[in-house]
């Protein structure tokens, strides 16, 4: 594989990675804050239920006896036609007054009592696979917990709004990745192009080397006469040839030696 195409690859694999970390945590911090508006816009509009209601019931009236639950809680309702339910129940978690009349005298889910019983705060929160709940806790006039109030919010908008912004990252994600590897893969051929040749020059010159065999033999020559050296035998004379460069440098080194001889006994 040519170096222009291992740096591609590896330009190509690193900009998946940072891609898909930056898909992932678009998706997740878009889920996050959705949600978080969502239900604090269900927090507000819980309050502006239990608030009339409290003040009726700092005037000594009980939960089961405020005549006016049912029309502040369809008031409510009417501001948001996303709005499942709004239910006011009381300590045992018995609806007393619900947007829809068939759930008046039925219990509420059991994790809205549990949280309820569990939370330190006012107002708390529950997000399910269909819908969000979030709900308010009621006191008296002497701070006692008297019930809450619920309500259930569809999530199908959201659920949507969430599939849209996915198609959307997926498809810019795509277009990006292909100008930006077009780009890339242009400039690295031409960066390597150089490098590549070289390359290719090298892996052609070592494919016209001689193959060594098992036995130690190198087999090279014309097609009809084949030549076999035997490795040892070149050694021998690889050696051989060297004392002779050798004693040919002694007699040469002998011969300079007598002459600067010769000529000191004429001066």
């Amino acid at each position: 594989m040519k170096a222009s195409a291992k740096a591609f690859l590896g330009l190509v694999l690193i900009m998946l990675v940072v891609m898909t970390l930056f898909f992932m945590m678009s998706t997740l911090k878009f889920e996050t804050t959705l949600t978080h508006l969502v239900q604090s816009r269900l927090t507000v509009l819980a309050e502006s239920v239990a608030a009339p209601l409290e003040a009726a019931m700092d005037l000594g009236l009980t939960l089961s006896e405020l005549s006016n639950a049912e029309a502040l809680i369809m008031r409510a309702k009417e501001n948001d036609n996303r709005i499942d339910a709004i239910d006011i129940f009381n300590l045992s978690g018995q609806i007393l007054f619900s947007t829809i009349p068939d759930r008046v005298g039925q219990p509420v889910d059991a994790k809205v009592l549990e949280i309820q019983l569990l939370t330190h705060n006012r107002d708390w929160n529950l997000s399910g696979d269909a819908a969000f709940s979030n709900g308010i806790i009621l006191t008296d006039n002497i701070g006692q917990h008297v019930g809450g109030v619920l309500i259930t919010y569809s999530n199908i908008e959201f659920l949507a709004k969430v599939s849209n912004l996915t198609e959307s990252l997926i498809t810019n994600t795509l277009v990006i990745a292909v100008i930006f590897g077009g780009f890339a893969y242009f400039v690295i051929r031409r960066s390597f192009y150089d490098l590549d040749v070289y390359m290719a020059q090298i892996d052609d010159a070592m494919k016209t080397f001689p193959v060594l065999t098992d036995e130690g033999t190198k087999i090279a020559g014309a097609k009809s006469d084949h030549v076999v050296f035997n490795s040892n035998d070149l050694e021998m004379k690889l050696r051989a040839v060297s004392l002779q460069l050798a004693d040919a440098a002694r007699e040469i080194n002998s011969c300079r030696n007598s002459g600067s001889e010769s000529g000191r006994e004429h001066l």
